[in-house]
């Protein structure tokens, strides 16, 4: 996991894997965002070293889940298909 993060991360597809996980279930449904907010990306895990790097060229595969913001409601998944993005 440590090595495919370490991917992700020097090729920015880290994006897309943030992206899938950025959202959470929370007690309290939030509000909405306004149409044009900024998309808020962090990271969750960044290994201590990365001895494989990726290269131009290299093809990646991930899972990921999509969550509302709203209420952390799933409304997609790799997952469930078993078929990385």
């Amino acid at each position: 996991l440590s090595e495919f993060l370490c991917k992700m991360k020097t090729t920015g597809v880290c994006l897309l894997l943030l992206l899938a996980v950025a959202a959470f279930a929370s007690a309290a449904a939030k509000e909405n965002l306004p149409a044009d907010a900024k998309l808020r990306v962090g990271v969750k895990h960044r290994p201590e070293e990365c001895p494989r790097k990726s290269r131009k060229g290299d093809k990646l595969s991930m899972h990921y889940t999509g969550t509302l913001y709203t209420d952390g409601s799933k409304f997609d998944s790799s997952r469930d298909r078993d078929v990385p993005f």
